[in-house]
C-alpha cells in the first residue's frame, strides 16, 4: 500500500499482517518465533513501523506488567486494506469484516487467540515443516465439511510414511465448565454424523484438546467420559495442558485411557 502517509510494505511486514489474519492477535514473542526472526528487538522495530503507519493497533494496559502479560497487536483498517491489495489473495471477506471489531475484543477472546498462536509456535518448533496448521480464519467458508462445525484449528502432520489429521480445540478455564462440556458434545456429534467421511473419503481426525491450565485438564479427564462414552467408538480424544507444552514434544493423554501418554507423532 503506497500513500503519502505510508511506505510500501516489505515481505516481512506483510508476513506479520498475514499472521494477524490467521490468529487475530499476536505478541512480539510469538511473531519472533513464528517468523524465526533473530531477535525480539528487530521484531519490535518492525511492529513499531506498522504501528506508526496505523496498519496495526496495540492492546496494552499498565497493569499488564504486574500480571506478566504482554502487549498484543491486531489489524487496523489500513492493514486489512493492505492484505486485500495482495495479488491473488485468498483472504475471506467475512473474516476481514469481523477483524475490524478486534479493537474492542474482550480479554477472553484475545487470550484465546494468543493461546492458539502459541500452540502453532510449539508445533512448529517441534515438528518444523512436517506440520501444517490451519486456523479458523483459514477454514471458514472454504470447505463443505467445515460449513456447520469449525474447530479452532485443523492440523496435518507428515509422519514420513503417511499424513495424520487432527482437529484442535483450545479450552479456557475462564469459561463456564458446562460450555466446555457442550463443545465436547458438539465434537462427538460431528464425528458421529459421518459428514467428514462422506466429504473427504477419509477417517475422522483425532481431536486434540488443549487446556489453558493443568487444573482444567484434570477436571476434564474426570468428567469427559460422560460425553465420550456416548460417542462413536472410532472417535479419539487427547488432552494436554501448558505444562506439557514446555517439553520438546507435548504429552497427550487419551481421554478414554488417561494413564496412557502419547507424543503427537505416536497417536
Amino acid at each position: 500500500m503506497d500513500t503519502p502517509n505510508h511506505r510500501p510494505l516489505n515481505k516481512k511486514q506483510l508476513d506479520i499482517l498475514r499472521l494477524l489474519y490467521r490468529f487475530r492477535f499476536g505478541t512480539t514473542a510469538l511473531f519472533t518465533q513464528a517468523l524465526q526472526t533473530k531477535s525480539k528487538i528487530k521484531m519490535n522495530e518492525r511492529l513499531k513501523i506498522l504501528l506508526d503507519q496505523q496498519y496495526i493497533g496495540r492492546h496494552f494496559e499498565p497493569e499488564y506488567h504486574l500480571l506478566r502479560k504482554h502487549a498484543s497487536y491486531y489489524l487496523l483498517p489500513d492493514g486489512i486494506d493492505a492484505l486485500r491489495q495482495i495479488p491473488d489473495n485468498k483472504f475471506d471477506k467475512s473474516i476481514l469484516r469481523n477483524i475490524r471489531k478486534d479493537k474492542t475484543a474482550s480479554a477472553q477472546f484475545i487470550d484465546h487467540c494468543l493461546g492458539i498462536f502459541n500452540l502453532y509456535c510449539q508445533f512448529q518448533k517441534t515438528h518444523g515443516d512436517k506440520v501444517h496448521f490451519f486456523t479458523k480464519s483459514q477454514l471458514v467458508n472454504k470447505y463443505e465439511y467445515f460449513s456447520e462445525f469449525v474447530p479452532n484449528a485443523y492440523i496435518r502432520l507428515d509422519t514420513g510414511e503417511s499424513e495424520q489429521d487432527f482437529l484442535l480445540e483450545y479450552l479456557q478455564s475462564t469459561k463456564p465448565f458446562f460450555t466446555i462440556m457442550q463443545r465436547l458434545k458438539e465434537y462427538a456429534e460431528y464425528g458421529s454424523s459421518g459428514e467428514w467421511e462422506a466429504e473427504t473419503n477419509s477417517d475422522f481426525p483425532k481431536v486434540l484438546l488443549v487446556c489453558d491450565k493443568p487444573i482444567l485438564q484434570k477436571r476434564l479427564m474426570k468428567k469427559a467420559a460422560t460425553i465420550i462414552d456416548d460417542a462413536d467408538d472410532e472417535l479419539k480424544f487427547y488432552v494436554a495442558s501448558p505444562k506439557d507444552s514446555e517439553a520438546e514434544d507435548m504429552s497427550w493423554h487419551n481421554l478414554t485411557e488417561p494413564d496412557r501418554v502419547f507424543s503427537l507423532s505416536s497417536i
